[in-house]
């Protein structure tokens, strides 16, 4: 398998080189769609110059359910935002459901029952 570059962005990187990143071979990039159901500062931005630059891009939210009903939720938050911002589109690199937030493991529940309901529920509405 080729190596492919991709790089993860959000509103940290408000003055991004997209050029930069393209003749650093970059080949796509994953952008923070947003977190506690807030939507991310630079995410239109970053995803408009995605397009301009021809980099293909997935989006990712960056997670804090604790229980099953609160990542189902989430789900059905990004749901909204890809019909609102991407005209109902899966994104060319996909959906990614960042898990690293301690605030997840507040109610003892094994995180690996979070990220299965999230992603089985992009899966009945129809992402992959």
């Amino acid at each position: 398998m080729q190596n492919f570059q991709v790089v993860d962005i959000s509103a940290w990187q408000e003055k991004l080189n997209w050029q930069k990143l393209k003749t650093n071979n970059i080949q796509g990039v994953i952008i923070k769609i947003g977190e506690y159901t807030h939507l991310n500062e630079m995410f239109i931005s970053h995803v408009n110059n995605a397009v301009t630059y021809n980099l293909p891009y997935g989006i990712y939210y960056y997670a804090h359910a604790s229980t099953i009903d609160k990542a189902i939720a989430e789900a059905n938050w990004v749901d909204k935002q890809i019909k609102t911002y991407l005209n109902g589109q899966n994104p060319p690199l996909g959906i990614w459901y960042d898990v690293e937030d301690k605030s997840m493991l507040k109610n003892n529940i094994n995180v690996a029952y979070m990220i299965g309901n999230f992603i089985n529920r992009l899966n009945e509405l129809d992402y992959n």
